[in-house]
């Protein structure tokens, strides 16, 4: 699993992290295919999983790109 799928899946799929952030569906499935997420959306998901209480933090996406 990457991180782009632990994110995902935090926020219970990729829909709900598009309501969420007001990201595309489309835009959000095309990270999960690329592997990865370009760091210019880093802060609004960053921003949305604070405000809905979701496990995603800075960390998620350091160690993934570190890995």
């Amino acid at each position: 699993m990457t991180y782009v799928d632990t994110i995902i899946e935090a926020f219970e799929g990729a829909n709900e992290l598009s309501r969420k952030t007001t990201i595309p569906s489309t835009t959000i499935r095309s990270w999960q295919s690329v592997g990865r997420i370009p760091q210019k959306h880093w802060q609004v998901i960053l921003t949305a999983a604070e405000k809905h209480d979701v496990p995603v933090t800075a960390s998620t996406f350091i160690a993934g790109v570190a890995a």
